[in-house]
Order: C-alpha cells, then structure tokens, then sequence
C-alpha cells in the first residue's frame, strides 16, 4: 500500500526521521503517516467519461495500484500493486499478511493510522519501507474508508514505488548539509543564500567581517538586515539565480592599516535537486598572503583560487540518482 510529498506536520499527521539503505546508498526520508478528508465528506458531480479508462490513464500516468480490505481483514490488490511487493506477490490475501510486508519499524505507525482512519471514518495516506530482493524500497499508499450506512465495512486506495523521489530528495538534502558545512569551515567570508536571499550557511569569518557575534546571528536573515546589498552585488546574485558565476568587487577596511581594501567576491550558483539554482554561495577572497618566491605564489594562489571554486562549483551542480 502508499502517498505522496512530504509537508508540515499537522492534525492527524505524525512524523519521524529515518535511515534507509536502498540500491547501497544511504539515505534519509522523513516518513509521513495522517488521516484525510474522507471522499464521503464531499458531494461530487458525475463524471464527464467513462470512470474505468480514466482510472487506467491515470495509474500508468502516476505509477499507482489499486488495492482494496473487505474487514475484517481480506486484502485484494490489482496486477500492479501486487508487483510493488515482488514479482511472485499473490493477487489476494490477509491485512496482516499486508502490514507484515512492511519493514518491522513501520508497522506499528501503519496500524495505528489505519486504525484511525476506520475509526474516524477519514482517508489515510503514508510511505512506509518494505524489503524486496534484498532493497528496501519506499512505498507510498493513499486510501478511503468504505462505509455501509454509519459502519466501515472495508478500505480501498492506491500504492506506488516513490524510493527514486526519497532518494532523490534525500541526495538534495545531504548536498545542502555537506555544502553548508563546507562552507562553516572555511577559512575566508563565505556566506550560502538561497532563493529569497535568506542566509542558509555562513563561515566564521563572513560573520565577523560583517560585525557579527557568531554563524548563528546571520542563520534565517535577509541579506539585507546584514549588509549593505549595493547595486553590483544586487547585479551578480540575479545572474546567480539565472545559473551564471560571475565575480564583484567589494570594499572592506584592513585591520592592519586603517585603510580601504577592494576583495573579489565569487557569486556561484547553488542546486540540490532541482532544476534551477536554490541560490547562491559568495566568497570573498582573503587577504594577501606570503610566499618565499614569487614563483611559488603564482602556483599556491592560482592552485588555492582554483581549488576551493571547482570545489564549491562541482559540489553546487544538481544531484543525481543512478
């Protein structure tokens, strides 16, 4: 059995962070059980086509199965549902044979929505793992309660294999971890924003060029209660956002010398999953360093500059699922 994209926590709504091993990549998901709005609350006009070929189109469209529990505890499933639980999966058999195929974990949290559901008398939906030869795969259910007067006589809905979107999502999730830590120890001002110019991610050295007492006083602000946001940074963020590196000029004052410095800060353009960038990552470069040849400087900072850029800009490209 199965449902759909994760969303806040709500009535009737419960969920858990969870470790999952599918296809030898690990990778977390956040698990969503909740009861729905039942199909039986709602008054529905008549279909305008036939119900049987719609249904059909939009179970090869969206990958779904149907499914169906005569209570107390008979379960039927279609062709295709049933292949969701293995190749040799029979057509019919009992609830508890069903719930058993779920990894032991989520047992417990799939009984006790189902258990609501029947008696609240709602839908339901939630993913849940199961096991199939020797992969934990992610299924999503979505279902309804059945009702014969004021009495739940059985449950029917749909399932589907979501385990490449969790993946998928959860790849996202560990690249926006992995770049925001990168960045939190970088020896020079980095700051990471995202698509409302939030600040996501800030090292040490960002936050006190910019006055501030630690990382934690930027994370969650606008950019610009933080700093002054002049036209030419304004100018390279949007080129950013359209998926475009570009590098801006900025004044700082030394603290060697009371004097103004110009740095070259790096506007690269960030993506975890989706299709265009989640924002934006900036480096200001850092001082000047000392070499014991001018030789030697040219390889370290040409080395240096190059490095820490293909870094951040191989680490910003989208993920991918094999």
């Amino acid at each position: 059995m199965a449902p759909g994209d994760a969303e806040p926590a709500g009535p009737g709504r419960r969920c858990g962070i969870i470790s999952v091993v599918a296809g030898g990549s690990m990778f977390e998901h956040q698990l969503v059980s909740e009861t729905l709005p039942s199909l039986q609350e709602r008054g529905w006009g008549p279909s305008i086509n036939a119900p049987e070929p719609m249904l059909r189109l939009l179970e090869r469209k969206t990958g779904f199965g149907q499914f169906r529990v005569d209570l107390p505890g008979t379960v039927q499933w279609s062709p295709e549902a049933a292949r969701l639980h293995g190749p040799d999966h029979p057509l019919a058999g009992s609830l508890e044979e069903a719930v058993l195929a779920y990894v032991a974990a989520d047992r417990t949290r799939i009984v006790d929505t189902i258990r609501a559901a029947i008696q609240t008398r709602k839908g339901f939906r939630f993913t849940a793992r199961t096991e199939i030869g020797g992969r934990i795969r992610v299924l999503e259910v979505i279902g309804d309660v059945r009702l014969d007067g004021d009495v739940v006589t059985g449950l029917f809905g749909f399932s589907r294999d979501v385990s490449a979107r969790v993946e998928s999502e959860a790849l996202a999730l560990s690249r926006a971890r992995l770049i925001r830590r990168l960045v939190e120890d970088m020896p020079v001002p980095i700051v990471v924003l995202d698509r409302a110019l939030r600040v996501v991610g800030c090292s040490s050295d960002w936050a006190r060029a910019h006055g501030l007492p630690d990382r934690a006083a930027a994370l969650n602000r606008p950019l610009g209660r933080l700093v002054e946001v002049t036209r030419e940074i304004t100018a390279a963020i949007i080129e950013g956002l359209n998926g475009r590196t570009t590098h801006v000029g900025l004044w700082f004052h030394s603290g060697e010398a009371p004097r103004q410095v110009r740095r070259s800060c790096a506007v690269i353009p960030w993506q975890c999953g989706a299709d265009e960038p989640s924002g934006v990552i900036m480096v200001i470069g850092g001082g000047e360093p000392s070499f014991a040849s001018a030789q030697i400087a040219d390889q370290a900072l040409g080395r240096t500059a190059h490095s820490l850029l293909k870094t951040l800009e191989t680490l910003s490209r989208p993920a991918t699922v094999p």
